[in-house]
């Protein structure tokens, strides 16, 4: 598999924000837009727009005038203008002379948690949000429909909308206003979620979510089920046919599943010891003969005809865009901790450094950072089970990584806190699933611990250590 790292290009718009920088990562991927040759990203770092033909993006962001850099979808009209949803502030759009609206809570919608947006043939978009499904019409109003949970929205060949539901199954709404649940055990199955809807060329719908496999409705309207054993192709969330009549299967738990002439076969993009071969395929499209993958976290995959792979991934980004920690240290070096992907460093002069478990962190969940006097950095992270120490690593001026394993016993659990006083020692505070149990310790500049206070349960634990 060949991987592209673009080039990013500035994009042609006036910043909106010209005193912000922002720093976000664009290739966790949840939706992609093809079109001719420019292809849109929706990030959870905002929206990317690469260049086919140049192998160069634009990251558009917060800083350029979107609503939020949690972009949850993407459509184009007739007009050229670009809509996009976001999961926290609403929805955007920007028309072709770079002017952006804005749709919020407060005006028309009940919520900024725009969970689908869909624009069909007609050219009519569609909007939901976690308590309703917004229609904007031809006049250019907003017209409110009671459906609560559609998480996603799709037109078939004969002009009906399917919207599929968080635990609700799908609902079907023709243009004469006839609604039908779909929510039976002789159809979907009662309380399943469905996020992927897709219509193949033998016109048959096909549907899957979140640990409810994969159902079929032909264009007879009978339903069938993929049997437990055919294929582990469980959680899905896209769907889509390649040109040689294949469907293909984007999931949680596997990067790919297809199924041709009846027989499943699971397809591995990365090499098997990647640490990223498990993370989900998020979008499936068709264009051509050429098949679309969007990844959480690893960019855009183009499968070709003929077999060949190529990835496209944004250069030089954060490992994340979970960003739980920030500190500075007094050379002006930042430090970024994540929710599962580790520690980021920016450096005085703009240099990106990243530590993950392959560098020698003793977890990914980073959930306290002190830079010390002496120039060295301390870090707290979740607690693994069954380790035999502290989660507590020390990162020297050279870049290694000390594990601390001389410390109380009772240290055992995730250290969520850590400060130095001006005497040079050390505060952790650290706290355990069990709401009554945490503590707080003291590495003092001597080099010995000293537990300052221990629930119960953590001190019993240095008593028998102890014994």
């Amino acid at each position: 598999m060949k991987t592209i790292i673009g080039k990013e290009q500035a994009p042609p718009l006036p910043l909106r924000h010209p005193t912000w920088q922002s720093y976000t990562n664009g290739n966790f991927v949840s939706e992609l837009l093809v079109q001719d040759d420019c292809l849109w990203a929706v990030t959870g770092g905002g929206v990317v727009r690469w260049d086919r033909n140049t192998d160069e993006y634009v990251k558009y962001t917060t800083v350029h005038g979107l609503a939020s850099n949690v972009v949850s979808g993407l459509c184009q009209d007739q007009a050229g203008t670009l809509w996009f949803g976001t999961y926290d502030s609403g929805l955007c759009a920007l028309d072709k002379e770079g002017h952006w609206t804005y749709f919020s809570a407060q005006r028309p919608f009940d919520s900024n948690r725009i969970q689908a947006i869909y624009l069909t043939a007609e050219d009519t978009l569609w909007v939901s949000t976690p308590h309703s499904v917004y229609q904007l019409d031809r006049q250019g109003e907003w017209q409110r429909h009671d459906f609560a949970s559609v998480v996603t929205i799709y037109q078939g060949r004969d002009g009906a909308l399917w919207f599929g539901l968080f635990e609700g199954g799908v609902l079907r709404l023709t243009g004469d206003g006839t609604l039908t649940r779909y929510n039976h055990e002789d159809t979907l199955g009662e309380g399943i979620t469905v996020y992927a809807i897709y219509q193949a060329d033998d016109d048959a719908l096909w549907f899957g979510g979140y640990e409810s496999g994969i159902r079929r409705m032909d264009k007879a309207g009978h339903w069938s089920q993929v049997r437990e054993g055919e294929t582990d192709c469980y959680g899905v969330t896209s769907i889509a046919q390649a040109a040689d009549g294949s469907m293909w299967f984007g999931c949680f738990d596997r990067l790919l599943c297809r199924r041709s002439n009846d027989v499943w076969e699971q397809i591995g993009l990365f090499d098997e010891h990647d640490q990223y071969a498990a993370l989900r395929s998020v979008n499936l499209q068709r264009v051509g003969t050429m098949l679309w993958l969007g990844l959480w976290g690893e960019g855009i995959v183009r499968i070709e005809a003929n077999g060949d792979v190529l990835r496209y991934v944004t250069a030089n980004e954060i490992t994340t865009n979970a960003i739980w920690m920030i500190a500075q240290s007094a050379d002006g070096t930042l430090w970024f901790g994540t929710q599962g992907h580790g520690l980021n460093q920016l450096s005085a002069t703009g240099v990106w450094t990243r530590y993950t478990e392959r560098d020698g962190l003793i977890s990914k969940r980073i959930l306290a950072i002190c830079p010390s006097s002496d120039g060295t950095l301390w870090l707290g992270m979740a607690a693994k089970h069954g380790s035999d120490h502290a989660a507590i690593q020390q990162l020297d001026t050279n870049g290694r990584l000390q594990t601390i394993t001389d410390a109380p016993t009772s240290l055992r659990g995730s250290v969520t806190a850590i400060a130095q006083r001006f005497d040079g020692s050390l505060w952790f505070g650290i706290g355990k699933e069990r709401e009554s149990s945490g503590g707080v310790y003291c590495l003092h500049a001597d080099g010995s611990w000293e537990t300052v206070f221990a629930s119960s349960a953590l001190a019993e634990d240095d008593r028998r250590s102890s014994e």
